[in-house]
């Protein structure tokens, strides 16, 4: 396809392009919809024309690698310049060898890329950075070693302390090798958290680190925030959209067992134990869902209840024919859509080829769709969602504000042309759920925090 019209940046564009072209490591913190790959596009091709840099490396999701990157280069006149290959699939060693001026490659694509010698990239551009939050994983500690093989570096995410400040260490390590926040995330841990908790593993901020974490990053940050930028609708959320349900009597004494005693008996005789509190966490989630699965290999379950799917049903028919994108965990969560809606209840899940992807995009935009399920994983990049629908409910709430934001924004975004976007909930009353609304609320009050005060860094500097 060829590209039809020349890139026309807003003057936010352009000011975060002069910070990146200033700057030879930068944390670009911009929300969903602002262009940053569009950006970094840019300033990889004056780069380029420069002489600065000859090739770039960009470290992406897989579905951003295969539906963003390549669309932006084909969409733009401006980008024809560079010539982009995807090192995924059978054909990436030739790929590698071929003459291009960015590669882009997946996580899980490094440990095959860094046993080449001598790779020729001067830049490394890391999108969704926070995949790189985890300092023991393997990918982290592929990419700490190689560096230094990079002149320019640069990290892009518009959710970068999903979890709390803990995730920023990797991140900014990426970009500084350890100047703003130290070389160890042990010592990270120890100058700006106390520990506390089981076994001392929840840590939160001593007296004001979050100030000093602030001002240590902040010369590398460009935040920009899309309120400030974009014509969004009002974002209608929590506790306004949450919808509570009750556990039916044989559904509660199955859940308050396993909650007080850590097993519960299934109808067949079965028995179920969680060994640990993730797993009892999870086993209780199952049982709010409706459902629970009590043999690893055997893929069996025990129904509990439909109340959740009868209310997202009774919301859907009060919408008078508006489509749902709707949130689901657990694969038993699409097979009771399925069971109630018809088995060929769209989703877009772990697994789902990409053609097909593209294909329930395309006909959810059209209006085509009553309901199109996903889970935040596979839907949380590189989907536009916006065209058609204002109208998201989670069957059930992740625990990963990161994945949360990501999803819902794939409706609320610009080119909604509605007035509000509803981002509803459909929450067990007296269960796990509600500290799951409750664990992304405290989240997402350290996330703002954070980005707030580097917003006024990035402007006062303007």
């Amino acid at each position: 396809k060829t590209a039809s019209a020349s890139w026309k940046p807003h003057s936010y564009q352009v000011k975060g392009c002069k910070w990146m072209l200033k700057n030879g490591a930068a944390f670009i913190l911009w929300d969903p919809g602002l262009g940053k790959t569009s950006a970094t596009l840019a300033v990889t091709s004056a780069l380029k024309h420069a002489g600065i840099i000859t090739k770039t490396l960009v470290i992406a999701p897989l579905r951003v690698c295969q539906l963003v990157w390549p669309a932006e280069v084909r969409k733009w006149k401006d980008f024809e310049n560079l010539q982009m290959v995807v090192l995924h699939g059978p054909d990436k060693e030739e790929l590698l060898q071929s003459p291009h001026d960015v590669a882009v490659i997946n996580p899980d694509g490094l440990e095959w890329l860094f046993k080449h010698k001598k790779l020729p990239y001067q830049m490394l551009v890391v999108d969704e950075s926070t995949q790189f939050k985890n300092t023991k994983a393997k990918r982290f500690k592929l990419l700490k070693t190689h560096l230094n093989d990079f002149q320019r570096r640069y990290c892009l995410t518009g959710t970068p302390a999903s979890n709390g400040l803990e995730d920023l260490f990797g991140q900014v390590y990426i970009l500084d090798g350890g100047a703003s926040l130290g070389r160890f995330i042990t010592h990270y841990r120890l100058q700006y958290f106390d520990a506390g908790g089981f076994g001392g593993h929840e840590r939160t901020p001593k007296i004001g680190a979050e100030e000093r974490i602030y001002e240590a990053i902040a010369p590398l940050a460009h935040r920009l925030d899309a309120r400030d930028h974009l014509k969004l609708p009002k974002l209608i959320t929590t506790p306004d959209t949450d919808i509570y349900i009750e556990l039916p009597p044989a559904a509660r004494r199955r859940y308050d067992e396993m909650e007080e005693l850590f097993l519960t008996q299934l109808s067949n005789g079965s028995t179920v134990t969680a060994f640990n509190a993730a797993v009892k966490s999870g086993k209780l989630r199952q049982i709010a869902a409706g459902r629970l699965f009590y043999q690893d290999e055997s893929g069996r379950w025990e129904n509990f209840h439909e109340a959740k799917i009868d209310a997202l049903e009774e919301l859907h028919d009060s919408l008078a024919g508006r489509p749902m994108l709707v949130g689901i965990e657990f694969q038993h969560d699409l097979d009771r859509l399925r069971k109630r809606f018809g088995k060929d209840f769209p989703a877009i899940v772990g697994g789902t080829p990409e053609k097909r992807v593209k294909e329930l995009e395309y006909l959810w935009n059209l209006g085509r769709l009553p309901m199109l399920a996903g889970h935040p994983k596979s839907m949380g990049h590189g989907l536009n969602l916006q065209k058609a629908a204002n109208v998201v409910c989670w069957l059930t709430t992740t625990w990963s504000l990161e994945l949360y934001e990501q999803f819902y924004r794939r409706v609320w975004r610009q080119g909604n042309d509605a007035d509000k976007v509803f981002n509803y909930h459909i929450i067990a009353r007296d269960t796990v759920d509600e500290a799951v609304m409750l664990a992304l609320r405290e989240h997402a009050f350290t996330q703002n925090a954070l980005l707030s005060a580097l917003k006024k860094y990035s402007l006062t500097r303007r």
